[in-house]
């Protein structure tokens, strides 16, 4: 293959020939060569044999042309798939699989048609994809469930780890309470140049945040170009990686403590009721002389326990 192509796009299908006579074929693709060997080369030559599911021609082919397609020449469609090689400086021919293999055209058929829905893409183990294409498979796996929602606020902690990450260490207090509420141990990150992204739901608080290396070098620059960045409710609010053992960083605030309801006023205590005052006394009726109504120095009360002491000492009234 001594010519350079640019040959890309799309082939359309084309029938074998019924002959040989008077057909030819190309071959296109990234053979291995020893010069332009990352640009796709072309030959062509003639068809020479023409069997049941495959076709022999013989335009030079190296390692590396397995799936090119056979292109007709004449019509310009693909009517096979280059697969073996053949060829040699003694003669012979390459071969290909042609186009209208039985498994082969069922195939391609398949993954070329359209569908609504499993039914149209012949059955079990295949199903339609959402773009209206038939694959093969069980179906696509369902969608991941969503996190929970966040009634604090989300705070994504982004580390890219030096060449030493199992030094690297970092914790979140939470100031307003005293609580540690997220953290990485020394020993968690192992993997060294790699970046880590991970998403905490926190309290609205206002925290200090402490990043620790245990050999005392910092995240950068000597030993790999280590970095962290916090987002806080949406927004970047620390960030950094060039310090000696540990550094602090501070953001968010302490929630308002919410203004406490108005005391309940006391229930007063009813007042205790005056008795009413001594109407003054009646004078004796004709029916008994001693029948008084009220004295005022005793009262109805003791009226109603000493009868006739009180019919006596209430003989004068005014």
């Amino acid at each position: 293959q001594s010519e350079k192509c640019n040959c890309q796009g799309w082939y359309n299908l084309g029938s074998v020939p019924d002959t040989t006579r008077g057909n030819t074929i190309r071959i296109t693709g990234y053979g291995t060569a020893t010069v332009n060997s990352r640009s796709q080369k072309t030959h062509s030559g003639n068809l020479v044999r023409i069997a049941s599911t495959s076709l022999r021609y013989d335009p030079d082919t190296t390692g590396g042309n397995s799936g090119s397609p056979v292109v007709h020449r004449e019509t310009g469609n693909a009517i096979g798939i280059h697969t073996h090689g053949g060829c040699s400086a003694s003669g012979g021919s390459n071969q290909g699989t042609r186009i209208d293999r039985g498994d082969l055209s069922s195939h391609i058929e398949f993954l070329t048609k359209t569908c609504t829905q499993n039914s149209d893409c012949g059955g079990s183990g295949t199903y339609c994809d959402g773009n209206g294409k038939c694959q093969f498979g069980t179906g696509p796996p369902p969608a991941p469930t969503p996190p929970p929602a966040c009634n604090g606020k989300t705070l994504v902690m982004t580390l890219r780890t030096d060449n030493y990450p199992q030094e690297t260490s970092w914790s979140l207090t939470n100031i307003c309470t005293g609580q540690v509420e997220e953290s990485r141990d020394r020993g968690f990150y192992q993997t060294d140049g790699r970046t880590y992204v991970e998403t905490f739901c926190v309290p609205e608080a206002r925290y200090r945040l402490n990043m620790n290396d245990s050999y005392g070098d910092g995240m950068c620059c000597e030993w790999g170009n280590g970095a962290y960045s916090v987002d806080y409710g949406g927004q970047n609010v620390a960030s950094g990686g060039r310090f000696d053992r540990s550094e602090d960083k501070t953001f968010g605030s302490c929630q308002s403590q919410p203004t406490p309801p108005p005391p309940t006023p006391p229930t007063p205590t009813p007042p205790t009721p005056t008795p009413p005052a001594c109407a003054p006394c009646k004078a004796p009726s004709a029916k008994n002389s001693y029948d008084y109504e009220c004295c005022e120095e005793y009262g109805p009360d003791y009226y109603s326990k000493v009868t006739f002491l009180w019919f006596r000492s209430c003989s004068v009234c005014s």
